[in-house]
């Protein structure tokens, strides 16, 4: 226990001792006394007492900080994917009321707000100790996804593996102002054409090498094959068995993964071997999918190709860099995130 407790005029809680490194907290005052409080509550409070700065909806409470002016979130939107969401996790309808009477906080912050409260550079987090969405982007399902699939598990695990945990997110709610049904064609390209392997993407560290650019849709092209596979139920018991601490997921390889994953897929192995031909028996079952990749060409040609209605994508690899052209069609300029940033 520390040796000192100090309670300061600005609101800081100071705990020292001898031996031990110094660490402020933040305290509010109330009837029952000084009160440990979080950062993320005392902004999200500070900026709710501005006039005009909350905007509720069915379910989401969107808030917005100072900097923010003429820029609105879209609450009509982030209410629609809650309820969509919600049902496609099969929900009860009196859980979803709990979150209609309670709403989720959605904090509309500048970049620079965002960063300080993630504690890193970030467009946007999922705060799940307090179940709120602290982003600069007015409509960020990806991290709304992050606090839905916690709402529907119940049981909160600490840590789960990120090919479910940010795949989940990647198949509901898309990554970084591109849809999921866009991410899915691109981490079905990723698979098929062995940009990702599944023997990568099952460990929590091969997940974390291959980058989130290249990791990110493909892992929401297996979990929503397993969401689709086991249905919600399943789908959370699985999600369960993949959580726990650093060290038991670090400690899970490939294999093992795929032995917890046979049974809600369905397939009578449990191997890495395994899951490859069934995932390729998966990918052919789907509709054809717009994003393909050419041969290589010759020299001073692109390496790759992706055609999507018409908007012409050519990628280059220079050295450690990719290098991507767009042609857009009948000269409209383009408008969106690019393939791989």
């Amino acid at each position: 226990a520390p040796s000192t407790v100090i309670v300061a005029p600005s609101g800081i809680l100071r705990l020292a001792s001898a031996t031990e490194a110094t660490h402020d907290y933040l305290v509010v005052a109330t009837d029952e006394g000084w009160k440990l409080a979080a950062p993320t509550g005392l902004t999200l409070d500070d900026c709710a007492r501005r006039p005009g700065a909350v905007r509720e909806g069915r379910y989401v409470r969107a808030v917005t900080a100072p900097g923010m002016e003429g820029r609105v979130p879209a609450v009509a939107a982030l209410d629609s994917f809650v309820d969509v969401t919600l049902r496609r996790l099969d929900v009860a309808a009196e859980r979803r009321e709990l979150i209609a009477r309670e709403k989720i906080d959605y904090l509309f912050a500048p970049p620079d707000w965002v960063e300080l409260l993630a504690g890193a550079p970030t467009v946007g987090v999922a705060n799940l100790q307090v179940d709120a969405v602290f982003t600069s982007h007015p409509c960020h399902l990806h991290e709304l996804a992050h606090v839905l699939v916690n709402f529907s598990l119940e049981k909160l695990p600490l840590y789960t593996l990120p090919l479910l945990q940010e795949g989940l997110a990647v198949h509901l709610g898309g990554r970084w102002e591109r849809g999921p049904d866009f991410l899915a064609q691109v981490g079905r390209m990723f698979l098929a054409d062995g940009y990702v392997s599944v023997g990568e993407l099952l460990p929590r560290d091969g997940f974390y090498r291959l980058g989130a650019d290249l990791s990110y849709p493909a892992a929401g092209v297996l979990a929503g094959w397993l969401l689709e596979s086991a249905g919600p139920a399943e789908f959370a018991n699985t999600y369960l068995a993949l959580s726990g601490t650093p060290e038991r997921l670090s400690g899970l390889s490939a294999d093992r993964v795929a032995a917890v994953l046979a049974a809600p897929l369905g397939l009578p192995d449990s191997t890495v071997a395994s899951l490859d031909p069934a995932l390729a028996a998966h990918l052919a079952s789907l509709p054809g999918n717009p994003l393909r990749a050419a041969p290589a060409g010759a020299d001073g040609e692109p390496l790759r190709r992706f055609t999507d209605a018409g908007l012409h994508l050519r990628l280059w690899r220079d050295e450690d860099e990719w290098i991507i052209e767009i042609i857009a069609p009948h000269g409209a300029e383009p408008a969106g995130a690019l393939l791989v940033p």
